[in-house]
């Protein structure tokens, strides 16, 4: 067996391996060409006695692979590649758990960004013109949730949308809010999974906003309150 075209990283010892296909999960990615896993991601976190040793972000364009071919980790959303200044403003202002949390699933971490930036992206357009103390506790916050959690269901996994919205909802002492406003936001969360749950493998986007706007479930504070 002759020395591989590609080289591997002494940042990702899976690759060094020779005998290995993609990374040792062919469940999830694919080598068609023996040369790197292609259509995905890598996201390296090692954390020591609480300090980040390593941050890295590598990512597999698919030149070893057909084009037309999909597949592979972060095939859902992952259409531009990682900004590591934006990666290390994220890791920064996140919550304990949300680190915790990209640290247990670093391969969900980056999709995840863009699934919220996406979810984000819908609710700033719906609330633009509306006074920024007023678009909290609302019905298109109640959207917002639901939107990104059924996102987070159906490119990833239940619970791994879970373990991430929950993560989202903890104070800065790592532990879980227990106001109304983060009760409503975890209800709404629930609502988005479970739509995303029964869309099956239907990764349709735009089925799951339709589906969290039309949806009875929802509650907010300013209109329509859990008990």
């Amino acid at each position: 067996m002759g020395d591989p075209t590609v080289a591997g990283s002494m940042g990702d010892v899976q690759s060094l391996n020779r005998y290995a296909y993609s990374r040792n999960d062919p469940i999830n990615a694919k080598d068609p060409k023996g040369l790197r896993m292609c259509s995905g991601f890598l996201f390296t976190l090692e954390i020591y006695s609480g300090a980040i040793l390593v941050f890295s972000v590598s990512w597999f364009r698919p030149t070893s692979c057909d084009l037309d071919e999909g597949g592979g980790l972060g095939a859902g959303t992952g259409t531009r590649e990682p900004d590591l200044r934006e990666l290390w403003e994220r890791w920064k202002n996140a919550t304990p758990c949300e680190r915790r949390t990209a640290v247990k699933y670093p391969f969900a971490a980056f999709e995840i960004l863009e699934l919220r930036e996406q979810a984000d992206t819908w609710f700033a357009e719906a609330t633009r013109g509306m006074p920024p103390e007023e678009v909290d506790n609302t019905y298109e916050n109640a959207v917002q949730h639901c939107y990104f959690s059924c996102l987070a269901t159906i490119h990833l996994d239940l619970p791994i949308a879970k373990a991430f919205g929950d993560a989202h909802e903890c104070n800065s002492e790592g532990v879980p809010e227990n106001t109304d406003g983060s009760r409503h936001d975890l209800h709404n969360n629930d609502v988005g999974r479970t739509i995303g749950y029964n869309q099956g493998y239907d990764t349709s986007d735009n089925k799951c906003l339709k589906k969290c706007k039309a949806s009875n479930d929802l509650r907010w504070i300013k209109g329509n309150p859990l008990p």
